[in-house]
C-alpha cells in the first residue's frame, strides 16, 4: 500500500468493518490461536470439513429447475441430470405455492400470466408424481420443495408419498427440505406469514418425523442467504442464522421426544451469502463453523464432532 496516497484514508470491508494494512499473528488474542491452530478436517473445522476439501470430495452440482406443468419440470431435471447434475431442485410455482392457493384463486388468475415461471404448479400427489416420473431418486439428493417454504409439509409430504408407492424406503432417500420457517419474516417476505408459533411447530414435526423415518434426510436447511440479500451484512447474515437455530433447537429440547443431537445434526446445513468481499466471506465462513461449534458445546453440551462439522452451501449474490 502507498503511504502517500493511503494517507487519512480508512479501509473497511463489505460490512463496513476497519481494516488495517496487513496482519501478524498477535492480531489474534493469544486464547484463540491453540484452537485455531487445527487443520482442515479437524474440530473445530473452521478450515473447513475434510482434510483434502474439494480435491477429493467435489462439491454437489444442482442449480434451481423447473417451469411450466409438471411433465415439463420432469424433462427439464432429466435434462440436467444427463448434463452432469449430482442432485436436483424440485422447484414449486411461487405464485400458487408461496401461500397454498389453488389455480383458480382470484389473486392467481389476476396474475395468470406469471404462474409457471418460477417452477411448475403442483397441487397434488398426481402433480409431484408426474414431476418425480423416473427420477433416480435413491441415488440423486433431491431439494423436494425447491425454495418455497411455506408449503413444506405438502411438498415433502408428497415426495415421501410418491417414493412409498415406488416401493422406495424412506431411509434410503437422500435430499434435503427448506422447511426453514423463520426464513420468511427476513427474506421472501410474503402477503400471508406463517404466525411464528406455527412455523416452530412445522419445523419441529418436521425434524421429529425424519428422525423416526428419513435419517439420511436433512430436515431443515436454514437460509442466512435470503436474509443477506435483503440487506443484512456478513456478521448480521451469521447473527440472524444462529438465532434461528437456536431457536429449532431449543424447541427439540423443549419437547424432549429426540436426542439433541440428532435434532442438531438435522439442522446443521445451511446457506450463505456469497458477495464480492472474498476474504471477508472466506472469514465469515471460518467464523460461522467456530460459532456452531461452540454454540453446540456451551449451550447443548454436543462435543460430537460429527454434530459439530457444520454443512455449509454457498449460494451467490443475487442483489
Amino acid at each position: 500500500m502507498n503511504d502517500k496516497n493511503s494517507a487519512g484514508k480508512t479501509w473497511t470491508s463489505a460490512s463496513g468493518i476497519p481494516l488495517k494494512p496487513f496482519y501478524r499473528e498477535d492480531d489474534v488474542p493469544a486464547q484463540h490461536r491453540e484452537r485455531l491452530a487445527a487443520g482442515p478436517g479437524e474440530p473445530p473445522f473452521h478450515r473447513g470439513a475434510y482434510p483434502t476439501g474439494y480435491r477429493t470430495k467435489p462439491w454437489r452440482i444442482f442449480q434451481l429447475s423447473g417451469f411450466g406443468k409438471p411433465e415439463d419440470e420432469n424433462a427439464r431435471i432429466k435434462f440436467l441430470l444427463e448434463q452432469g447434475e449430482t442432485g436436483f431442485i424440485m422447484e414449486h410455482d411461487r405464485n400458487t405455492g408461496d401461500h397454498c392457493y389453488n389455480v383458480d384463486h382470484p389473486e392467481v388468475v389476476a396474475r395468470r400470466e406469471d404462474v409457471g415461471l418460477t417452477g411448475a404448479v403442483m397441487q397434488s400427489v398426481r402433480d409431484i408424481d408426474i414431476c418425480m416420473k423416473d427420477l433416480p431418486i435413491e441415488t440423486s439428493y433431491a431439494h423436494a420443495g425447491g425454495a418455497v417454504v411455506q408449503h413444506a409439509p405438502f411438498a415433502l409430504a408428497g415426495y415421501w408419498t410418491v417414493a412409498k408407492r415406488r416401493g422406495v424406503a424412506l431411509d434410503r432417500l437422500p435430499g434435503t427440505g427448506q422447511s426453514d420457517y423463520f426464513l420468511t419474516y427476513l427474506g421472501c417476505v410474503t402477503k400471508q406469514q406463517v404466525p411464528t408459533d406455527v412455523g416452530l411447530r412445522f419445523n419441529a414435526d418436521i425434524m421429529e418425523f425424519c428422525d423416526r423415518h428419513l435419517p439420511r434426510w436433512v430436515p431443515v436447511s436454514i437460509a442466512g442467504y435470503n436474509a443477506a440479500d435483503t440487506g443484512l451484512n456478513a456478521y448480521q447474515e451469521l447473527g440472524a442464522l444462529f438465532a434461528n437455530a437456536v431457536e429449532y433447537l431449543d424447541e427439540i429440547q423443549r419437547r424432549g421426544t429426540m436426542p439433541i443431537e440428532r435434532a442438531a445434526r438435522g439442522c446443521g446445513g445451511v446457506s450463505f451469502r456469497m458477495s464480492m468481499d472474498l476474504f471477508e466471506e472466506a472469514s465469515k465462513l471460518r467464523a460461522a463453523r467456530l460459532m456452531w461449534q461452540q454454540l453446540l458445546a456451551e449451550r447443548y453440551a454436543i462435543t460430537d464432532a460429527k454434530v459439530a462439522n457444520l454443512r455449509i452451501h454457498c449460494v451467490t449474490a443475487g442483489s
